[in-house]
């Protein structure tokens, strides 16, 4: 990596567009080792239909004007028997948009209903439970609707299952943004145990596989790869990049979480990141005092993918 001073979007949608990323509820019909249990314990229940569309009407109303992505994760979001509901109703806007990041394990005519009616889908393929064919055949199903990215999440025990599954994706399925995903335990800052070999993969991913997916669509990148600034030289990097060799370090720099992007939990608490810097924002149920300026990071690690991804300042 070279030395650098600024992180910022590589891709011009992302620079103009907020996201709202809100993990809706704690119900996922997975218990995968490496997810932390109060991702699926079913703690949460599921969310109340009326706050969540109040609380996505004030979004709405404070970003007026600007280009908004709503990024709903759980858990397994696609379970809320309410959920095609809300999605109907945040595409009545313009300038709105609507992702989902999602294990694909809801049924392929549920999918096959809504893929229409969503900008962005994450399909992350969970090795211990997913089943190989039905989540290649979902990204048939999806691709050539909305952009479409896949997150091969690597167990060293099921490394090689993952590559099975990618290198028949990357052979048979255009328009797939791919990312094997190198995991950390229990979402917090030590990577699991990989061979040599394995890193290796994981670092050369792109040419491996990602250079060599077919496309003839363009949609937004709502987010993506960053793009490192240096004095003489620039570079694009990814989040799982930034992860797997350890560079994932922004300790007193300005950070623009909270500006760029808000999360919501669970609990329907808000804050700037994952990371939860800065303290709680807010709750849905209550005006909020939507953060007017970046804050200076003073975590060692920046260990989600999501936080990784907004324009950071070196001081």
């Amino acid at each position: 990596m070279i030395d650098y001073y600024r992180l910022e979007h590589e891709h011009n949608f992302a620079k103009n567009t907020i996201v709202i990323n809100w993990c809706l509820l704690n119900i996922c019909n997975y218990k995968c080792s490496y997810c932390p249990e109060f991702l699926h314990n079913g703690s949460t229940g599921f969310p109340n239909f009326e706050e969540v569309v109040n609380f996505c009407s004030n979004i709405i109303e404070y970003y007026d004007g600007k280009n908004i992505y709503f990024e709903f994760t759980g858990g397994e979001v696609t379970y809320w028997k309410d959920f095609t509901q809300l999605i109907d109703f945040l595409k009545t806007y313009k300038n709105v948009y609507v992702g989902v990041i999602s294990n694909g394990s809801n049924t392929l005519h549920w999918w096959d209903t809504i893929k229409d009616k969503l900008d962005h889908v994450c399909l992350s393929f969970q090795p211990e439970f997913a089943s190989k064919e039905h989540y290649i055949q979902l990204t048939k199903i999806l691709s050539n609707h909305l952009r479409t990215h896949i997150n091969l999440m690597l167990h060293p025990d099921y490394f090689d299952l993952c590559l099975e599954v990618v290198e028949d994706i990357v052979k048979n399925v255009p328009n797939i943004s791919i990312a094997l995903q190198p995991l950390l335990k229990d979402f917090g800052d030590d990577m699991y145990n990989y061979s040599v070999e394995q890193l290796k993969i994981i670092d050369k991913q792109y040419d491996l596989y990602g250079s060599k997916v077919k496309w003839n669509k363009d949609w937004p990148i709502f987010r993506g790869s960053m793009k490192a600034i240096g004095k003489n030289k620039v570079i694009n990097s990814s989040a799982h990049r930034f992860i797997s060799e350890g560079v994932n370090h922004w300790k007193n720099w300005k950070c623009y979480a909270g500006i760029e992007q808000i999360v919501v939990d669970t609990e329907g608490q808000i804050w700037r990141g994952w990371c939860k810097e800065g303290g709680i924002i807010g709750v849905i149920e209550q005006p909020i005092n939507f953060p007017k300026n970046p804050i200076i990071c003073q975590r060692d690690f920046c260990h989600c993918n999501f936080d990784i991804m907004c324009t950071k300042e070196k001081i």
